[in-house]
């Protein structure tokens, strides 16, 4: 080697040694990014190994440079130069964030961009823009729509954020116009910022629609709402006065509203029906009366509550869905969700003493037992031959209502149904001994009624079981007395498309007769059932609660170490399962379980054991907001260790994102709503 080429590859080592052991990023040797690049702020001279400031271009090169830009934008391609539909569309790809910073850059993509951050508004307190599991693309398809349409959605959570939405709505539709005229100037597209969907999921809790203010302004805003499609108010603060003063009822197509505390309720004060038929509506902002009915004429999916009884169901069907258009509501119907309560309870009413009678005589005669009479015989509703969706929460039922249900719904293109917390009532044909039995469990009773059904009759599920054929999701919550039919029911279930089951088990007394006078007979009977027919080849959502019925309410009983668990591990293509785990000592089988079912994704254990022992000294030790994760993670730890497949872990209200490749698990917050809907059958 050359004395030359030795001094060269002493140089170039010399150099790289600097560079390696050199360290760059502080305050003498900042970071420059130059072309995605990081690169030092001073360069090494090759010949003399001595560093100096690299080369800066000069004023005139950079103004050089940016008129050459100038110049190509204005002779090719320029994101302003889009095509209107083009700047929509790049819009609705982008966050409500996100989409506020492209407004900024120049006016012809304000106005384009405006009707991206209005189209879809969500209210929801509990929502984080650090929670990725709210997604801010939502996907919409018509009937007269091949592919789906996009339509990204704007959260609000806070009184102040809702209140100023609101105030600067009425101001940008009031003006718009005006705001327009200055940009046609500029010969640019446009559309009217409209709002397509708004939804209040959670109102935050400190606002108060009452105030006079907002209550003025509300009523402004929901008399612009021009081109609304679906509305949704699940608070129990809505004013069914909002719904009068809608100026296009012909568009919407989804509605779903919490009229606990509306007048509503009590009569049609709200509304003036004059002699020809049509209704005068005057509100307290001082508009004229409209002269036309209120009826959704579009309306596929309606969701109301609470309806309390009977007698005010039918009038809500007819006075908020049917109107005058009996036929094609009926026609257009696909969604029918109908709850008697404004929220759920576990409350038992009445107690499972008093679903049966041997006389005409009974206390239930004050209660209400029309629920599916007052929704399809006292109503003006006709036969729904394409409803796809049934729900029926914490209503009383009686055997032969069935058949007005089979008469009234095509049950064979049902798709989704739940009922929840659901009671029957029977009068018995003649004087049981079973009846007395109940209220005197001490005297020798012998059994001689079949296991399925009273007095040889069916009950209302198993009547119903045989129509639906295209059941894909259940969720049965029964209440019986003397027998329990809902195993029969499960099985005599003709679907074979089941994809999600969500079962409550209803355990009382009076049950044990037509199983052995056994708890184990009667849950080894619903365990049977759940894997009964191809389902469990066919079942990807699964959710079992097991409930002993007290004189008030219900209480939670774990799931037995005998049973369900081998049942569960047969159905090897569940992604969710929620479950109630037995003894915390003997974690075994619910361990077992889940290491079996390798495609599971999300996981849901409750109850008393399911964080295993309780650690009450924690609490003292960990007083952070986490405190409660702090007390089971190791739980998710341990299941996640025997199942890395499993993304998220919910131990009763504490939820864990998983990541099985390197073993750990995340605390997460706020994302309830969300766990449920993956979780549950009916909670999205």
């Amino acid at each position: 080697m050359s004395p030359t080429s030795k001094h060269e590859s002493v140089r170039v080592g010399n150099d790289l040694r600097k560079q390696f052991n050199s360290p760059i990023g502080y305050f003498k040797n900042p970071l420059l990014y130059n072309s995605g690049l990081a690169v030092s702020d001073f360069e090494i001279d090759e010949s003399t190994g001595n560093k100096h400031a690299p080369m800066r271009e000069s004023r005139e090169e950079r103004t050089n440079t940016k008129a050459g830009h100038e110049k190509r934008c204005a002779s090719g391609m320029s994101l302003e130069r889009l095509p209107l539909e083009v700047k929509l569309r790049i819009a609705n790809e982008l966050s409500q964030f996100d989409c506020l910073n492209l407004m900024k850059t120049s006016k012809s993509m304000y106005f384009s961009s405006l009707p991206r951050l209005y189209q879809h508004i969500i209210v929801d307190q509990n929502y984080s823009q650090f929670s990725k599991e709210y997604e801010f693309r939502h996907f919409y398809k018509s009937d007269d729509q091949s592919e789906s349409e996009i339509c990204s959605c704007s959260y609000i959570k806070s009184p102040y954020n809702f209140k100023r939405f609101i105030s600067y709505y009425l101001e940008l539709h009031d003006n718009f116009v005006k705001r327009v005229k200055e940009f046609s100037e500029y010969n640019g597209d446009f559309m009217f910022p409209s709002i397509k969907h708004f939804k209040c999921i959670e109102i935050p809790d400190s606002l108060n629609t009452y105030d006079y203010d907002l209550s003025s302004n509300l009523l402004s805003f929901f008399s612009r709402l021009e081109s609304l499609h679906e509305l949704v108010w699940l608070n129990d603060n809505f004013r069914v006065e909002y719904l009068t003063i809608l100026p296009n009822y012909e568009s919407i197509t989804d509605l779903m509203i919490n009229i606990k505390f509306s007048n509503y309720l009590n009569d049609f004060s709200w509304v003036n029906i004059s002699q020809n038929g049509r209704r005068n509506s005057v509100t307290n902002i001082g508009k004229q009366s409209r002269d036309k009915m209120l009826n959704f004429i579009n309306v596929t999916n309606f969701q109301i509550r609470p309806f309390l009884n009977s007698r005010r169901l039918s009038k809500i069907i007819d006075g908020l869905l049917v109107g005058e258009n009996a036929d094609r509501i009926s026609d257009n119907l696909k969604t029918l969700r109908l709850a008697r309560f404004d929220k759920d309870t576990n409350a038992l009413v009445p107690g499972y003493k008093d679903l049966v009678s041997y006389t005409e005589e009974s206390s239930l005669n004050d209660l209400d037992l029309g629920t599916i009479k007052s929704i399809f015989i006292n109503s003006k509703l006709k036969r729904l031959n394409n409803l796809t969706n049934l729900s029926l929460n914490n209503c009383l039922l009686i055997s032969e209502e069935a058949s007005i249900l089979i008469d009234s719904v095509n049950l064979q293109q049902l798709k989704v149904l739940e009922l929840k917390n659901i009671s029957e009532y029977r009068i018995l044909n003649r004087a049981n001994d079973q009846v007395e039995s109940i209220r005197s469990p001490s005297r020798d009773i012998h059994h001689t009624q079949d296991e399925t059904t009273m007095n040889g009759e069916p009950s209302f599920i198993q009547r119903i079981a045989p129509y639906l054929y295209s059941l894909r999701h259940l969720r049965i919550d029964y209440r019986e007395c003397l027998i329990d039919t809902v195993p029969s029911f499960l099985e005599r279930i003709p679907s074979e498309q089941l994809m999600s089951l969500d079962v409550t088990v209803r355990y009382n007394s009076s049950k044990l007769h037509n199983f052995s006078d056994s708890i184990d007979n009667l849950l080894r009977a619903y365990a049977a059932a759940i894997i009964s027919g191809n389902k469990r080849q066919t079942l990807r959502k699964l959710c079992v609660e097991i409930k002993e019925e007290n004189a008030f309410c219900d209480i939670n009983m774990p799931l037995p170490l005998n049973l369900f668990y081998q049942e569960i591990s047969q159905c090897t293509n569940l992604r969710s399962l929620r479950l109630n785990p037995g003894d915390a000592q003997n974690p075994d089988k619910v361990v077992a379980l889940i290491e079996h079912l390798s495609h599971l994704d999300m996981l849901d254990v409750f109850g008393s054991s399911a964080g295993g022992a309780p650690h009450f000294g924690l609490g003292m030790v960990h007083p952070t907001i986490f405190d409660e994760w702090f007390k089971v993670q190791h739980v998710a730890l341990l299941f996640l260790r025997h199942n890395p497949a499993i993304k998220y872990i919910r131990i009763n209200k504490c939820i864990f994102e998983c990541f099985g490749a390197s073993n750990k698990v995340n605390p997460r917050d706020g994302i309830d709503r969300w766990f449920d809907s993956l979780v549950r059958v009916g909670s999205d």
